[in-house]
């Protein structure tokens, strides 16, 4: 399942000079554009000068995604068309929106990565309509910006409720990630861990009782581990059905380790 579409991100232009080095700045693990779906990212700048921002996106592969992108602030009406990368310079003290809702009734999926001078911050919003655009619902979600090794989510697939994850690998080379998902409240493993497989820079988002059965019709946590720090970026969403309609929320990945 997809469960990110759309996406609307948040930037604010300037002149900046081309010397200035960009440094990581947080991974969003899990986009989609389309498909009833929009992401709002917002980034500011914090600072007293100019930074220069870049998005890259990159699909389930680890390949370039281009994503239509357009800026809806107002008095910056633009349309980028459809690309992998962007660059932008924020002006000091200055946020700005970017839009991705593509035209795709199933969406595009991915994830972005996030670089950038100093004093940048930001958060995104996801915003989920429907096709007919009367069903709104909105979860707010920041950047990771930790180097973790292992990261915990929350699950609840019981009743009305079923959670989603996504998983990107953030590093150039392939990586083998261990899940394990524990019950909530005895804390012991539902199952041997299961090994999620992520090619350089790829990504994976589903239920999460596609990525891990044992998790269906249960509630805990799901730990996800690999070799080395600063590997992934994870992220969550919980829903819960309200008849044909539901209600979401972001799950927020804590570091253990």
């Amino acid at each position: 399942m997809r469960f990110l579409a759309g996406l609307t991100l948040t930037l604010a232009l300037a002149t900046v000079s081309p010397a200035q080095l960009l440094s990581d700045a947080g991974s969003l693990a899990h986009f989609q554009s389309g498909g009833g779906w929009r992401t709002t990212f917002y980034l500011f700048n914090t600072g007293q000068t100019t930074s220069l921002v870049q998005l890259n996106f990159y699909d389930d592969k680890g390949q370039d995604l281009p994503i239509p992108i357009r800026l809806t602030q107002v008095g910056i009406a633009i349309s980028y068309g459809s690309v992998s990368q962007f660059k932008y310079t924020l002006n000091p003290g200055s946020v700005l929106q970017v839009e991705s809702d593509s035209s795709d009734p199933t969406g595009t999926t991915g994830w972005a990565k996030l670089q950038a001078g100093s004093n940048v911050t930001g958060y995104l919003i996801f915003r989920y309509a429907g096709l007919d655009g009367t069903a709104v619902q909105e979860a707010v979600v920041t950047p990771e910006t930790r180097s973790g090794k292992s990261y915990l989510i929350s699950f609840d697939n019981t009743g009305s409720h079923f959670t989603s994850a996504a998983v990107a690998n953030l590093t150039n080379q392939p990586v083998d990630i261990a899940m394990t998902a524990r019950d909530a409240l005895t804390g012991l493993p539902l199952g041997p861990p299961i090994v999620l497989p992520l090619p350089a820079l790829g990504h994976r988002a589903d239920l999460l009782k596609v990525l891990v059965a044992n998790t269906a019709n249960s509630s805990g946590t799901i730990e996800f581990t690999t070799p080395s720090p600063g590997q992934i970026a994870v992220l969550g969403l919980r829903f819960t059905t309200l008849g044909s309609a539901f209600a979401l929320t972001s799950t927020p990945p804590i570091l253990k380790q």
